[in-house]
């Protein structure tokens, strides 16, 4: 096999893997069966299957190997894995026309490759399969210049950005590279400069210089029953009789004839070396959308995967309902009123936050239990930025005082706050604006850094030891700790639990779960672009007590140790509690 073939192969895997969001930890943890710190040939392939749908050629799978095995031992090591995935883009360039890819957003939605459309504000705009938007805003309609992130139709004359926004970079250009975005933390945006061609087949012979020239974008990886399948193909001169079609993806790769006989529709291309078309829905399940030079013996020359499922978007009697990370994610606004916008306490906002919790968290619960865990963390980083602005609103407590004291009004407020603490309610009617102001209003990045302004929660005035609280007791227990936090009503509660005990270490046992990206609001400098270990914990001191943590690890921490299932001591502190999952979460 050439040097040439090998280079395209492993573009394309890391494209693939880069656009699932998957990193070389979590590649590791998963696929690593035997926990030796390596992955073999036959763990490799593996791999290749489950993340593709498709068995990979041999020779192409060591071929990868050979070309990342760096000490020739014949398997892969995480710093080897880490050059495939975790490559350095910050000084691409990108060049006009070119596809984009957007990877470690915390919102599955937003990751992806990105397909260039438009201008908007004179600058190109992109769109992933998912209808996510990159698109730039020039202020227009006040606050900042930014390239921001959305999954709404729009013409860029709003400032909407519900996946975050960044500075405009000092060329003017693409934010390319790793950097902050408000509202999410780092994502990662590169120029992706070769289509999305296969990495397998049934031969060697079925991946050539050739596919290079050879593009095919679905408008989206997940289609309805109801929906056409529409896309769009660019290729090199080709047969008339060359042709596309859908194919089962559980079908080998390589073979005309054998596709041939399973496709459920197709397309002659008819001499066209571009263009677009609508195939017929095949139907619930995993496809693939298939290029052939021709139709007589032929052979498979590229081909895109993509999903149908969920219920028709038509009406239809007694639809099931698909509980989705998208249709949770789309709820947050609305929970989010029960935060009332004109709470004049801080013990009122967080009296909403914790109906609000409860109630994600019973939505959170009907989500596989893959997604439960992304969905909580989006949940606190929405949840905890839409409260620092309501608290940030609260007049100071003189100028209150005066303001129910002129109007007479005094009881009547403190019979609401007492209302809203103590009987549920519906939600209370406000305006969109008052409802999402992370995501509609931001400050100009001239006025405040976007770190002061939207990431860091504003700190409330502790209450004086004369006012009710949860007993923090016992500073040496861990099973205190925890307690204390469950007992803790409201968040001023859970922050005195952590101020009194923030700084003093306690010997763990742990046993590891699994390991993800830390993600948060307000993040310690140490841990931001770090790792979080998911693990059961007990104390050493008083091993008859255990609980589940989380175990922020710095971003410079060595994690070649940390897999699943691994088991340690270690020192931590406590950092603060989850109250979705009630989980302790720690610092080391």
């Amino acid at each position: 096999m050439s040097g040439g073939i090998e280079a395209i192969a492993i573009k394309n895997l890391q494209v693939l893997l880069i656009s699932k969001g998957l990193s070389a930890e979590s590649l590791f943890s998963k696929y690593d069966i035997d926990g030796n710190g390596f992955l073999s040939y036959e763990e490799f392939s593996s791999a290749l299957s489950s993340i593709t749908g498709q068995t990979a050629p041999e020779a192409i799978v060591r071929a990868i190997i050979g070309a990342l095995d760096s000490d020739g031992d014949g398997s892969l090591s995480l710093p080897e894995i880490i050059s495939l995935v975790d490559s350095d883009t910050s000084n691409q360039q990108y060049s006009a026309g070119s596809e984009i890819v957007i990877r470690d957003h915390p919102n599955p939605l937003y990751n992806g490759l990105y397909s260039p459309q438009d201008e908007i504000n004179g600058k190109p705009s992109f769109r992933n399969g998912d209808g996510a938007i990159l698109y730039y805003y020039n202020a227009g309609s006040g606050g900042a210049p930014s390239w921001s992130l959305d999954d709404r139709e729009q013409d860029g004359s709003n400032d909407w950005y519900r996946g975050g926004w960044t500075r405009v970079p000092g060329s003017g250009g693409l934010p390319t590279g790793t950097r902050r975005w408000v509202g999410v933390g780092k994502i990662t945006i590169f120029p992706s400069r070769e289509p999305a061609t296969p990495i397998s087949g049934s031969s060697d012979e079925a991946v050539t210089e050739e596919v290079t020239e050879i593009e095919i974008a679905l408008a989206k990886s997940r289609f309805f029953p109801d929906e056409a399948i529409s896309f769009t193909f660019t290729t090199p001169e080709l047969p008339p009789s060359a042709w596309i079609g859908i194919v089962p993806s559980d079908i080998s790769h390589g073979d005309e004839a054998l596709n041939d006989m399973h496709d459920t529709s197709f397309r002659y291309l008819e001499g066209r070396t571009g263009g677009g078309f609508d195939l017929p829905n095949p139907g619930t399940g995993e496809w693939t959308l298939r290029l052939h030079d021709d139709d007589e013996n032929g052979r498979e020359i590229a081909y895109v995967p993509f999903s149908v499922s969920g219920i028709e978007n038509s009406p239809s009697p007694d639809p099931v309902e698909e509980v989705t990370l998208d249709g949770v994610t789309g709820q947050f606004s609305e929970v989010l009123a029960l935060i009332d916008p004109r709470s004049t306490s801080v013990e009122a906002v967080e009296a909403g936050r914790s109906k609000a919790d409860a109630e994600i968290s019973s939505l959170i619960s009907k989500l596989p239990f893959t997604l439960q865990s992304t969905a909580g963390r989006l949940w606190d980083a929405r949840a905890d930025a839409y409260q620092a602005v309501v608290i940030a609103r609260i007049p100071p407590a003189e100028t209150l005082a005066a303001g129910l004291a002129a109007a007479g009004i005094a009881a009547a407020a403190a019979s609401a706050i007492s209302t809203e603490s103590e009987t549920p309610s519906s939600p209370p009617m406000a305006e969109e604006s008052e409802l999402t102001p992370v995501t509609e209003t931001p400050q100009s990045p001239t006025e405040t850094s976007p770190e002061e302004s939207e990431l860091t929660p504003v700190t409330e005035t502790p209450q004086s030891p004369t006012e009710t609280s949860p007993e923090v007791s016992d500073k040496e227990s861990l099973s205190g700790v925890v307690q204390s936090f469950l007992e803790a009503r409201l968040m001023s509660d859970q922050r005195r639990v952590v101020e009194t005990h923030r700084g003093t270490p306690y010997a763990l046992s742990i046993k590891i779960s699994s390991l993800e990206k830390t993600f948060g609001i307000g993040l310690p400098d140490e841990y931001r672009g770090g790792s979080t270990i998911i693990a059961e914990v007990s104390s050493v001191d008083d091993p008859s007590f255990s609980c589940w943590s989380e175990i922020r690890l710095p971003a410079s921490a060595d994690l070649g140790d940390f897999r699943v299932g691994y088991e340690s001591t270690i020192d931590a502190s406590v950092e603060g509690w989850n109250s979705i999952r009630k989980r302790i979460i720690m610092g080391i």
